[in-house]
């Protein structure tokens, strides 16, 4: 049975690909900053999760597991906020996120270390954040515009799983030739909220 993805996703996710195509009519020439897309991120998390959660950014891996070598950072934290806190005990959400612009093997290694991180603290529920402007995702987005329903293989025991895919849409067509031409899904903007898992599921 998979868990349900958390409330405040679909809000949070559909004000940042709203968010995404105003930059893009405003900035058009100038290409959103992973960095840029994690501040707006933070701040809609702020505003729709329950006060007795805490959200932090740029935390080390090494302060969610005891195991973990190296001074990889997660983008994004969200945990229980108790009073004897710590993040090995209290973290719920760890969010990495990527742009279309990513290199493969950089998509890759974020959904590698998430695996490594969710083989060492099974309490913690992991995801991608992958975000695309103006064009539609392929691997994560069928043609409808709707999650791709399959598991996306990390290594022999860790899969990936598109839960849930928020988009926008600046307009419904362009025209060629003087016709109309219908290509808003391929055309609008993406938000792919995929979840790292151990492969014992169905989906």
């Amino acid at each position: 049975m998979i868990e349900p993805i958390p409330q405040w996703s679909k809000n949070v996710f559909q004000g940042l690909v709203y968010w995404i195509g105003y930059k893009e009519q405003i900035y058009r020439h100038y290409p959103i900053r992973e960095g840029e897309i994690v501040g707006e991120l933070l701040t809609l998390l702020s505003s729709k999760i329950d006060k007795s959660l805490r959200i932090d950014a740029e935390v080390m891996y090494k302060k969610l597991s005891k195991q973990w070598k190296g001074n990889h950072r997660a983008d994004i934290i969200i945990s229980k906020n108790n009073n004897n806190f710590n993040y090995i005990n209290d973290a719920l959400f760890v969010i990495e996120v990527k742009r279309k612009e990513a290199p493969k093997n950089e998509v890759n290694e974020d959904l590698k270390r998430l695996a490594k991180l969710k083989k060492n603290n099974k309490n913690i529920r992991c995801f991608l954040l992958y975000v695309s402007a103006n064009e539609r995702p392929k691997q994560f987005v069928d043609e409808s515009g709707k999650a791709r329903k399959r598991k996306i293989k990390i290594d022999e025991n860790y899969i990936a799983i598109v839960r849930q895919v928020t988009k926008a849409i600046d307009k419904f067509y362009t025209l060629k030739n003087g016709k109309k031409i219908n290509n808003a899904i391929d055309k609008a903007h993406y938000a792919c909220f995929i979840e790292v898992k151990e492969n014992k599921i169905t989906t």
